[in-house]
């Protein structure tokens, strides 16, 4: 039988090659075979006889199984129950239909090969220093035939409505710490098919990075953490150092970390015997871990509630600092009016947002407007309205001061107070402690089968690369290395891609087309990837020629701001906590950039003037990458009278942010 037409299987074994004939006499099949006279007759519930297949084109489908893609396909035949797949060294194989998977390149659909060819035509314009090989860009996507349809850069070539890629889901651990913004960023990243994590240092990414790979390996899941440079997944793997998890990660990415990663091998695991923990433990500690985790959880909304009325009480208190100042400077005569004192401070404000608007609208309070106030705050005495508009105003600014000042002081006082009842940092100790041992013993379990390590040698990449992740479910390369890290057409389950506002658009897609999930970290609000002007002029010339969204453009997006640009309804998650800089300082920043979305857990321990405003003489003095006025002011360099009456003019202003340990400062220009 032509096996190209026909699957005849026998008894479940595959022998069409060797049927000469087949056919149904008296509800028996009668089978005769190549080179034999002798008709064997079969029972039908031993045959099974397809016909008819559905030829696949090998260039635009590929056939996973166990989630690796099978390699040599020469020939792909769908039999509906059963596939039969011809292989290039001469031989074919038979699998039931649920083993694999078919899928057909994504490049099929005109507006995802339109991109995919822009995005082919700037890797050409690229070059990348870390590597050795000229053109190193361009060369990937020139073997780029095949996209999956279930890879992220599926999604980027044709952007649709993201789907959830995991509706069951389950309680994340965090043996690296959370809080509350790291919690909800972390629970995203394993349900979204894409999420962005955002926020400033100081907000801990990293540490969501961490708690995001652990849950994955727990799961059975392989994890890519990739950036533009090794500085950032070196840092993960420092991380994990330091917990003694670094054995289920290897360090790849250019030729020269790989080589480092294979010939380091010692075919050792660490000591595990003490992370084994039997049934009834792992239970009784999932347990435990979920009744701290409600409690913890309350109480880190207290924390959070706390700090943020700590915010707002310290920027009261500038404000009141300078009303008081404005009072003094202007002379307004003080009045009073003591009912308005029993008036919480929103009503207060209320007052004295809607006198001051009558005021502004018809220069005058009516008599229905004195009749309002008189029900609204008992204002009983009209002759109040005698007195001057900046007067009654500045009644009700300074009581609404005083006011607020004592609600939030009190809302302090009472937060305190239950964060004193609650030993926070020892149970966010203990939650800690417990989802690490839980993990670990996940750990132990998976790689308790083997006594002795295997060493693996370079070319597993490719030629083994199934024993290879289960052994390290966890690559660390750059952006445009990892394609080179496993197999053609191979997916992770999660691309965890750091620092992305540093990642540009060509780089970012390569790895794009190795995963089937990703989160990407980053902050829009820090310096995005640098574009010298030369390439930028280049790349806006090919942009032009596309007709594409402008997400797209090279030179105006990093990978994070083209993704958040391309898809309305993605998931982002801004992590809000912040623990580093003195509070002045990252409090500038809160208010300048981030919409006062921040949440400042550090506190001012009288270091000193954190922040200071200095305003320099009109002109633009920079030369190339230096400005040495800016310099000048900076270091005290120009502090006599005579230079200080130069400088201070009004044209440019530099905000100068001395860190709290002297050692580092940083300067924005508005």
């Amino acid at each position: 039988m032509n096996i190209e037409e026909h699957l005849i299987l026998l008894k479940g074994e595959d022998r069409t090659e060797a049927i000469e004939k087949c056919i149904y006499v008296n509800g028996k099949v009668q089978v005769v075979f190549k080179n034999s006279t002798q008709i064997f007759e079969y029972n039908p519930v031993n045959v099974k006889w397809l016909k008819d297949p559905v030829s696949y084109d090998t260039a635009t489908t590929v056939v996973y199984k166990d989630k690796q893609p099978l390699s040599g396909v020469k020939r792909i035949l769908d039999f509906r129950e059963f596939i039969r797949i011809g292989y290039i060294k001469g031989y074919h194989k038979v699998y039931p239909r649920k083993e694999l998977t078919i899928e057909q390149s994504c490049l099929k659909n005109s507006d995802a090969r339109n991109v995919f060819k822009y995005l082919q035509q700037l890797a050409t314009l690229m070059k990348i220093n870390d590597e050795e090989q000229e053109g190193f860009v361009s060369k990937q996507y020139e073997k780029i035939s095949f996209i999956s349809p279930n890879s992220v850069l599926a999604d980027y070539l044709n952007p649709v409505i993201l789907i959830k890629s995991r509706k069951d889901k389950k309680m994340p651990i965090f043996p690296f710490g959370f809080n509350l913004s790291q919690k909800e960023a972390t629970e995203k990243a394993l349900t979204e098919k894409i999420s962005v994590i955002e926020g400033p240092p100081g907000t801990g990414k990293t540490q969501t990075i961490l708690n995001i790979i652990a849950n994955a390996i727990i799961e059975g899941k392989t994890v890519a953490v990739v950036s533009n440079n090794n500085t950032a997944t070196a840092n993960v793997l420092e991380k994990l150092q330091n917990y003694g998890l670094d054995f289920i990660a290897s360090y790849l990415g250019k030729l020269e970390n790989k080589r480092k990663f294979f010939s380091e091998q010692t075919g050792l695991y660490p000591e595990m015997n003490s992370w084994v923990l039997d049934a009834s433990d792992y239970s009784n500690y999932q347990q435990k871990l979920i009744e701290i985790g409600q409690k913890l959880k309350k109480m880190l909304e207290v924390k959070n509630l706390l700090a943020q009325t700590k915010q707002e009480l310290a920027a009261l208190a500038t404000e009141k600092e300078y009303f008081y100042k404005y009072l003094s400077e202007t002379g307004n005569i003080y009045i009073t009016y003591q009912s308005l004192l029993r008036h919480n401070s929103k009503d207060i404000l209320s007052f004295w947002l809607d006198y001051q608007q009558r005021i502004e609208e018809k220069g005058v309070i009516s008599l229905f407007d004195k009749l309002k106030y008189l029900l609204r705050y008992g204002i009983t005495s009209f002759s109040f309205y005698n007195h001057s508009s900046e007067q009654i105003i500045s009644l009700l600014q300074k009581f609404f001061y005083e006011k607020r000042e004592k609600e939030l002081q009190n809302t302090i006082n009472k937060l305190s107070k239950q964060l004193e009842n609650y030993r926070f940092e020892e149970n966010m100790r203990e939650y800690s402690r417990i989802s690490m041992l839980l993990f670990k013993a996940r750990l132990s379990r998976r790689y308790s089968q083997q006594k002795v390590r295997k060493i693996f040698a370079d070319d597993a990449l490719w030629k083994d690369f199934n024993s290879f992740i289960n052994e390290y479910p966890v690559i660390l390369s750059t952006t445009y290395s990892l394609r080179n890290c496993a197999p053609p057409n191979y997916l992770f389950d999660y691309l965890i891609i750091d620092e992305a506002s540093q990642v540009d658009i060509v780089t970012g897609a390569l790895a794009f087309s190795s995963a089937r999930n990703a989160v990407i970290v980053g902050d829009r609000k820090q310096l995005p990837n640098v574009v010298p002007e030369e390439l930028a002029r280049k790349t806006n010339k090919v942009f032009s020629q596309y007709h594409l969204p402008k997400a797209y453009n090279f030179a105006q997006n990093s990978m994070l701001s083209s993704i958040v640009d391309l898809f309305n309804d993605i998931s982002k998650t801004l992590l809000r906590e912040h623990y580093r800089c003195h509070p002045k300082i990252i409090g500038f920043c809160n208010s300048k950039f981030y919409n006062g979305e921040l949440i400042v857990l550090t506190e001012d321990k009288g270091e000193g003037t954190p922040l200071v405003v200095y305003k320099t003489a009109p002109g633009n003095h920079a030369r190339g990458r230096y400005n040495q006025r800016q310099i000048d002011v900076i270091f005290g360099r120009s502090s006599s009278p005579t230079n200080r009456e130069r400088l201070f003019g009004e044209s440019w202003h530099y905000f100068s942010l001395s860190f709290a340990s002297g050692k580092n400062s940083k300067c924005f220009k508005e």
